[in-house]
């Protein structure tokens, strides 16, 4: 069997012979509040103090939603 590594951004153990640049999927952004108030209308104030919770780089209000970026995986073993 192979030797598996772990990736520094998804954390997942992978193969380095078989890594690729669609390999590892992962947010660029930050799981992030706001409060409601930023989408309404003007002078609307309608659950405006509700927080949502998003995905700063997809808008994903799912925390564990699959990353929206692929790219290759990269271990602690790679220099940055």
């Amino acid at each position: 069997p192979p030797a598996l590594v772990v990736c520094r951004q998804c954390l997942n153990r992978f193969d380095p012979a078989s890594n690729g640049p669609r390999a590892c999927a992962v947010h660029d952004g930050m799981f992030s509040g706001e409060t409601a108030q930023r989408w309404l209308p003007p002078g609307s104030n309608e659950n405006g103090a509700e927080v949502q919770f998003f995905w700063t780089c997809c808008g994903s209000h799912d925390q564990d939603a699959p990353g929206c970026v692929l790219r290759f995986h990269t271990s602690y073993d790679d220099e940055d």
